[in-house]
């Protein structure tokens, strides 16, 4: 008799269990497309972070260019 009056209590244990389950599922799917979406985020940024180095690599280059070009003229400007 004790079997029959726990059988709606497991039952119900289960349920409760079974819920937690699916939550946790849903979860774990909601943070791995999360990841994927940050991942994808941090690629784009790092080819971002990549250009402009590149980009400020150039700028700089042409600017020491610009530098050196004027260091050059002016001593002939001056004696003018």
């Amino acid at each position: 008799m004790t079997t029959l009056n726990q059988t709606p209590l497991i039952a119900s244990r289960f349920s409760a269990l079974e819920k937690q389950l699916e939550q946790l599922h849903r979860l774990i799917d909601n943070l791995a497309s999360e990841n994927e979406a940050l991942r994808q985020r941090e690629k784009q940024l790092l080819k971002t972070c990549q250009l402009l180095d590149q980009k400020n690599t150039k700028a700089c280059a042409q600017i020491e260019a610009i530098i050196a070009q004027l260091k050059q003229q002016t001593p002939s400007s001056s004696q003018t």
